[in-house]
């Protein structure tokens, strides 16, 4: 589908409809501002083979500039009544300046305090700015119109009936139970360490909080999406396009009771830590749960945060999983009531998944870490020592045997006679406990880390050798596609590179640059990995592409021992044997990557102010996040038409020019073109979005064939090309 939006269907001259007997001069400096603004003539072209995505694109440009024609608006409204302003000087001798304000206020109280908590969680304030923001508004009238102190907030929008919180020994972070059941004078029978003092500023405690509200709150809001996974509307074919379609997925669903197939809610979970100062060695671990039935962007960008662990030390995993585990098995067996399209019915509630690091699997797990002896979380591989662990790779002997649940199971029963562990199996996990969860199956070998930041990383870093500089120069001279979730920095800095910076690289740079330098050999085994990397990144896996992919990664893990010696057979490439199966077993890598967990624990972070009561600070956000959303639902869908629009942009940036469509991210903005062309190749169409930021000789890929009746087709080296003029035409 071809799309055209001009400058004519934009709201740019909605100016002089709504500001009438303009004068003159203000007329023309208007036309001037706007003509600078958009120029004579402004064309975004979308080309795409999703509507919502045409839609979405299209409503985001409109908004850019209708920001920017609101902001003319005001300021000529204000010009029209005044003298230009130019300075300060000319704004305190401007008529009226100090008189007192009679305008009308035209939005309600509700209204009113909606956009100020939209204001809040969207920059993170602290609580001591919000009350000043609720006490500015309300010096503007002659009585308060809304609840202002830091008591009163707390008391409306701090609501602590859904948290539990417990307390760990500072000492020897030994658990001593839940913090309303303690006396002050209680100590430690481990050390004996006594504590004088008990309160939510302490640094020895954490956190479980009931997910139930927000995850009835997301259901309903996406009950369309999980109406129909309750329906089986998304796995009706054989291939893999997400979680649903997963042959665990499908077991978990089938183990269901009958009554419970069409009223249940699957989660994917995940604990990571994040520290919130540089100088002290306190860390915040959160679980985070995601539910897997709503839209993929959708749950990736609304994690319920279910525990937090604040203190000096890594979370005690037996300890801080076992209530995590009875909390959850609890939403198994009562439910929670949901008004699904226009029904209450009870729906059950389960976790199936786990994505974390390497670092927190294994204790997570009950196994040794990747370094130890049976170190793999998903096979009995017996690891050698060479300098490190390593994971070689035998060709003539068959691969070793898979870990399963039941054995794993067995082994924990078994270690706790004997001190050293059983098959790298070191304790007992209270995940074996959750409801319905696979403690081998269950966890995946994560995306982020495995692939990017791990096996990618270590290879690419083998075979740029001493040529570091020359492909840097090469690299630089690449252009990126737009449709990328972050903008690569100098190869230069590649050191500093986060995983999204891997991933161009990987996808977009690395075959053409190596090209240069690598044989024939050395280009043929790096593409194993490029190639692999691709098919299971589609949206849409065939089973026979999953095992070409599986047999190419194969391959790749063989290749590398052969080129880099055992050395190279570290953990992150050892682990690209598991990935194929894990998209097998729970989907799409996309599908459950730490990234979303990542931005979740960055979020945690930002709403961090000083370093007493961190915790406190962190569920009074969550709490006013919430609360925000309520008041989206009883507010916001009737309010006035400034309310709306004065949120809409509240989350938008035009810094950063930047739109969000599923897993890809379009950066930049149409700038003022009268006339440009595009040459087209019409034989490898690909999704695209093309900005006027095209430059001379660039060429554009779009999807429809149908456009070769209305413009020219040319033909050069048994290519076809299409000549579009893009003003003028209306697609």
């Amino acid at each position: 589908m071809f799309c055209e939006i001009h400058s004519s269907n934009l709201p740019t001259n909605q100016v002089h409809e709504d500001i009438i007997d303009f004068q003159t001069l203000a007329e023309i400096q208007h036309e001037q501002e706007t003509e600078n603004y958009f120029g004579k003539s402004t064309d975004i072209s979308l080309t795409t083979d999703n509507p919502e995505s045409v839609n979405k694109i299209a409503e985001e440009e409109l908004l850019y500039y209708k920001e920017i024609d609101d902001d003319l608006e005001s300021d000529f409204f204000f010009t029209r009544h005044h003298k230009p302003l130019n300075s300060l000087k000319d704004l305190l001798q401007s008529e009226g300046f100090h008189d007192p304000i009679k305008t009308s206020v035209t939005i309600s109280r509700s209204e009113l305090l909606y956009m100020i908590l939209k204001l809040n969680t969207s920059n993170h304030l602290s609580l001591t700015i919000l009350s000043s923001i609720l006490s500015l508004v309300n010096s503007m009238f002659e009585e308060p119109i809304l609840p202002a102190s830091k008591y009163m907030v707390d008391k409306i929008f701090n609501h602590n009936d859904d948290v539990d919180f417990h307390i760990t020994c500072p000492k020897c972070s030994k658990y001593l139970g839940n913090l309303n059941e303690l006396t002050p004078n209680t100590s430690c029978e481990n050390c004996q360490c006594g504590i004088d003092e008990i309160n939510h500023s302490s640094s020895n405690f954490f956190t479980m909080i009931n997910p139930s509200k927000s995850i009835k709150n997301l259901l309903e809001t996406y009950e369309d999406h999980f109406d129909k996974v309750m329906k089986g509307d998304f796995s009706n074919n054989s291939n893999i396009c997400d979680i649903y379609d997963g042959e665990r997925y499908r077991e978990f669903v089938s183990k269901l009771p009958s009554e419970s197939q069409s009223r249940y809610v699957s989660l994917t979970f995940n604990s990571d830590g994040a520290a919130p100062f540089k100088s002290s060695p306190l860390s915040v671990w959160p679980i985070f749960t995601m539910i897997n039935e709503i839209p993929l962007q959708n749950r990736t960008n609304n994690l319920i945060t279910c525990a937090l662990w604040f203190n000096k030390s890594k979370p005690d995993m037996k300890v801080f999983l076992k209530f995590f585990v009875e909390m959850i098995n609890k939403l198994s067996e009562e439910g929670i009531d949901c008004t699904i399209k226009g029904n209450l019915i009870n729906i059950k509630v389960y976790c199936i998944l786990c994505c974390v690091d390497t670092v927190a699997r294994s204790p997570m797990q009950g196994l040794v870490q990747f370094n130890g002896k049976y170190g793999c979380n998903w096979c009995l591989h017996p690891t050698e020592y060479s300098g490190a662990s390593r994971y070689p790779y035998d060709e003539n002997a068959p691969p070793p045997p898979l870990r399963t649940a039941e054995q794993t199971i067995q082994y924990m029963g078994r270690v706790h006679s004997q001190k050293n562990p059983i098959f790298g199996v070191k304790k007992v996990s209270p995940l074996i406990n959750i409801e319905h969860f696979d403690i081998i199956r269950g966890f995946v070998p994560d995306y982020m880390h495995c692939i990017l930041c791990g096996a990618e990383k270590q290879i690419t870093e083998y075979m740029l050798k001493n040529n570091g500089d020359f492909y840097g120069d090469l690299v630089e001279q690449i252009k990126f596609p737009y449709q990328v979730g972050r903008l690569t920095r100098t190869f230069s800095h590649r050191k500093y590179w986060k995983c999204k910076e891997w991933e161009n690289w990987i996808l977009y740079a690395n075959l053409i640059v190596f090209e240069f330098k690598l044989d024939e050999k050395k280009m043929d085994y790096w593409s194993l990995h490029v190639e692999s990397l691709h098919i299971l990144l589609h949206h849409s896996i065939k089973p026979e592409e999953l095992d070409l992919a599986e047999r190419k990664l194969y391959e790749f893990v063989q290749r590398t021992q052969k080129n880099y010696t055992i050395k190279s057979m570290t953990y992150n490439v050892h682990q690209l044997l598991h990935v194929c199966q894990s998209v097998r077993d729970c989907g799409p890598i996309y599908a459950h990557s730490a990234f979303a967990f990542e931005a979740g624990n960055h979020d945690l972070l930002q709403a961090i102010h000083c370093g007493k009561g961190v915790i406190s600070q962190i569920l009074r956000h969550l709490n006013i996040s919430e609360s925000m959303k309520v008041l989206e639902k009883h507010v916001f869908e009737n309010s006035s038409l400034i309310v709306q629009e004065y949120c809409a942009k509240t989350f938008s940036t035009r810094i950063k020019k930047s739109l969000k469509l599923s897993d890809v991210t379009y950066f930049g903005i149409s700038s003022p073109v009268k006339k440009f062309f595009f040459l087209v190749n019409m034989q490898n169409a690909m999704n695209n979005v093309a900005y006027s930021s095209v430059e001379t000789n660039d060429v554009v890929e779009i999807n429809s064939a149908e456009l070769e009746d209305e413009a020219e087709v040319y033909t050069a080296d048994d290519m076809r090309y299409l000549e579009l003029n893009l003003v003028g035409n209306t697609g």
